[in-house]
């Protein structure tokens, strides 16, 4: 699907299974999704930084560990979120 600066970005698809969401993400089996995979620049060995790269991958333990920080920082980052909205819904609503 597509590379930015850090992440690669392939289809894949989702599947719960301890917990299955009524609705939302996960609800559907197989539901289709963007999986990301961060990557690391791998320059020739010449030294040059500036010139084209190849994608090299990160080892399994240090990628899940980025994943899930990376998850962790999402999950609360939108429970704030919610947080300030409901907040500004509550002033609205008092004034």
């Amino acid at each position: 699907i597509g590379k930015s600066g850090f992440e690669t970005a392939h289809p894949g698809w989702l599947m719960l299974v301890s917990h299955i969401p009524t609705t939302g993400l996960g609800w559907v089996p197989h539901q289709k999704v963007v999986v990301k995979r961060p990557f690391i620049k791998v320059y020739p060995p010449s030294g040059s930084s500036a010139g084209t790269h190849k994608v090299g991958r990160l080892a399994v333990a240090n990628e899940l560990s980025k994943q899930y920080k990376e998850a962790n920082v999402l999950y609360w980052a939108n429970s704030l979120l919610d947080l300030t909205y409901a907040f500004i819904n509550c002033c609205v609503m008092a004034s």
